[in-house]
């Protein structure tokens, strides 16, 4: 499964930022750049040479139709040009029981990154309706106080919808997540703080919650 084949929701990755890759981390199927051509590694081989990758790798030359095949030893750290890296990585609903909505996703190293959250679908909310921002609610504020306020507007519906959930932890992957699913991509180590905050009062006074 691709990531683009995950059910429906919401994911956010790392994002491309992958320029090389050494001899070592290739695996079968990866492409790499070499000299403005793109080469397919066909394999993988042990290599008796300490410190040395060995590689069976095709290319087509000058853009033909031709295929040559080659292989190639080494040093294990060169570092090589990537063009696609496809790896698979266990991704879980954040939001969900643990283990109850997973998938094995292949994700490409170099236009994709990484996965750092994925929240299903059934845990999607409208974005709440918030307050006026500080410049609108308190106009008078100083920097420091308006920066606390709108960061409190924030971190509340995170809070509440980590409870909703019945989560009983408040990791930075759960925040992450149910801020995605309110649909903020991203949430600040400061806001995280405050959730932990929120979180932790609605947690010990549920009754007071409830009502």
């Amino acid at each position: 499964m691709r990531l683009y084949d995950l059910p429906a929701g919401a994911v956010t990755t790392t994002g491309s930022g992958i320029t090389t890759v050494e001899a070592h981390e290739l695996r079968e199927g990866d492409l790499i750049k070499v000299g403005g051509t793109t080469v397919i590694v066909t394999g993988t081989a042990p290599s008796d040479l300490p410190g040395m990758t060995r590689l069976p790798i095709s290319y087509h030359p000058y853009d033909t139709e031709t295929v040559r095949t080659q292989w190639w030893t080494l040093p294990s750290d060169s570092l090589l040009t990537p063009v696609v890296l496809l790896r698979t990585e266990h991704v879980d609903c954040a939001l969900c029981k643990p283990g109850e909505n997973s998938y094995e996703v292949v994700v490409d190293r170099v236009s994709e990154g990484r996965v750092q959250s994925w929240v299903c679908e059934a845990h999607l909310e409208q974005p709440p309706a918030l307050p006026p921002v500080a410049r609108t609610a308190l106009p008078d504020a100083t920097a420091e106080e308006a920066i606390t306020y709108n960061r409190a507007r924030k971190a509340l519906p995170i809070a509440q919808l980590l409870v909703r959930s019945r989560r009983s932890t408040c990791t930075e992957a759960e925040i992450d997540a149910a801020g995605l699913a309110l649909g903020w991509p991203t949430v600040s180590p400061e806001t995280r703080a405050a959730v932990r905050a929120n979180f932790g009062v609605l947690r010990t006074g549920p009754k007071r919650y409830r009502r």
